[in-house]
């Protein structure tokens, strides 16, 4: 059994009618075997409902570019947690989701062949709380000189913490972006939106767009009439899956009777039993008459 341990680049890309092309760069940690290397290939449309498949194996790993670029500078690194919205020394969960974006003219180096090459998060300057990030990186579709990273970083301790993310390009050189924050268990989660679908008969869908990204969260919801009466109460939790949580209320269900009108929705949402923080927002509800 021969297993192939080490990836050179891992990418998305597009296909139209039925063809495709892709560039990648092969980056100075690799081996120079001379043996034959392999590509794997997968597409799908976009309803994931016709697959296709292939790979190659007739082409070598072997020899260096004449023209290889001389470039000394590493990649370019911004680093968030939870949210574009976050600065350094901003208070956070204790499970914060660490989100990054790399830029680099040569491409970014994710192949773990070179020592000391990896991306990594290093937590406090600590070497127990250091984690290798490569498999992690998502290149942008069709463009290898960018891609992003989201990583849950994880339980640490309240109070003061710093960030170290290290990454090369594929020519080995170094950047680092550095940033501290506070960690404050069950801290209160920011709201930055609430979208309300009333497009579906006898359904509403809120979607809550939040700072908890891929995290537990608690959520409430009170549907109030346009006199401030309590028409509507549920709790429930789940998985803020990309920083957006979704769920549906179906006002016409046994035992409720909600006529047309103007309803007011008060979403709260929290992690660990901590603040809550909430959201209100108008929306028209039209029932159907009968016949």
């Amino acid at each position: 059994f021969y297993d192939r341990v080490r990836m050179l680049y891992n990418s998305i890309d597009s296909v139209s009618a039925g063809q495709f092309s892709f560039t990648f760069p092969i980056p100075l940690d690799n081996n120079y075997s001379g043996e034959n290397g392999l590509i794997s290939l997968y597409a799908s449309n976009e309803q994931q409902t016709i697959e296709a498949n292939g790979y190659c194996d007739k082409f070598l790993i072997s020899g260096t570019n004449p023209t290889l670029s001389t470039d000394t500078i590493g990649p370019t690194i911004t680093l968030y947690l939870n949210s574009t919205s976050f600065k350094s020394g901003s208070t956070v969960n204790e499970t914060p989701l660490l989100m990054a974006t790399l830029f680099d003219e040569d491409g970014i180096n994710v192949t773990g062949s070179g020592v000391g090459h990896d991306i990594i998060a290093i937590i406090d300057n600590d070497e127990s709380l250091t984690y290798s990030l490569n498999s992690y990186f998502t290149p942008a579709v069709g463009d290898y000189h960018k891609g992003s990273i989201s990583f849950s970083i994880p339980e640490l301790s309240d109070g003061h913490h710093t960030l170290t993310l290290r990454a090369y390009d594929i020519l080995n050189n170094p950047a680092q972006k550095d940033i501290d924050f506070y960690v404050n268990e069950g801290a209160k989660p920011t709201i930055f939106n609430l979208v309300i679908d009333t497009s579906r008969s006898g359904n509403i869908v809120f979607t809550v767009i939040n700072d908890r990204p891929e995290s537990t969260i608690g959520l409430s919801l009170r549907i109030y009439d346009i006199a401030g009466k309590l028409v509507h109460e549920s709790t429930e939790q789940g998985h803020s899956t990309s920083g957006t949580y979704s769920f549906t209320w179906n006002y016409n269900e046994a035992g409720t009777s909600i006529p047309s009108g103007v309803y007011i929705a008060k979403v709260g949402i929290s992690s660990n039993s901590g603040d809550e923080a909430t959201e209100a927002k108008k929306f028209l509800i039209l029932q159907k008459k009968n016949n």
